[in-house]
């Protein structure tokens, strides 16, 4: 197993952790190491990752190559940037929906105080109101303005 040289991270350990450094095989689960120093902590991990790999084998598990944990860290920050491209694109969109919403939504306001307006204007300049004609005529008479009677229309 010397020829399999795994990637080993080595890190201060806190005074409350004993103090002296951490080696850990990132590819090999759970497999680390300490030591005063950070060589001795690399030497003993070393020992370790021939022990891990040992006994992987007598239970018949699979035994990762060196640099596995750092590809699968690779291949998950690539999909993980790939979901967060689409999701931009995502929001681009619904935000492009929204303004094209919103514009549409002041242009029907803008439409509807113009009819407002119209049908305003409409009644106070036309006031149009049937009246009742006098029998003598033969079809109904349309009252411009109101007060104004179907009288006022014939004598004018």
């Amino acid at each position: 197993m010397a020829d399999l040289l795994y990637p080993v991270i080595v890190r201060p350990l806190s005074d409350e952790d004993g103090g002296g450094f951490l080696a850990l095989a990132a590819d090999l689960q759970g497999c680390m190491s300490d030591g005063a120093t950070p060589a001795e902590a690399i030497a003993n991990v070393q020992c370790a990752i021939e022990e891990w790999c040992d006994e992987a084998r007598r239970l018949g598990r699979e035994i990762p190559a060196p640099g596995t944990s750092s590809r699968k860290s690779k291949e998950g920050r690539e999909a993980l940037f790939k979901l967060l491209e689409k999701q931009d694109e995502i929001l681009k969109l619904k935000e492009g929906l929204l303004a094209a919403q919103n514009k549409a939504l002041e242009e029907l306001r803008l439409e509807i105080a113009a009819l407002k307006d119209r049908e305003s204007d409409a009644v106070s300049y036309h006031r149009l109101a049937m009246v009742s004609a006098p029998s003598w005529l033969s079809r109904p008479v349309i009252a411009i303005e109101t007060g104004c009677d179907a009288d006022d229309l014939i004598h004018h």
